[in-house]
């Protein structure tokens, strides 16, 4: 009978399927890291934007602006 578990054949597989797995897991972590900081980055411009177009008004010039609206 075969003797699987301490073959070389066996050793290979094992050694290529967790380099394969080391791999998947780098290119996805590089891949999630990336969306997430350019994401990240566009959500605060669009909220730093407008809310410092209103900290610059006063409370009047804010209740003006909801009035003609």
């Amino acid at each position: 009978m075969l003797k699987l578990p301490g073959s070389v054949a066996a050793r290979l597989v094992i050694s290529y399927g967790l380099q394969g797995i080391v791999a998947m897991v780098a290119v996805s972590s590089v891949f999630y890291f990336g969306t997430v900081g350019v994401l990240h980055k566009n959500i605060d411009e669009k909220l730093l934007t407008p809310s410092q177009r209103f900290a610059s008004e006063t409370p009047d010039e804010l209740a003006e602006k909801i009035r003609r609206q």
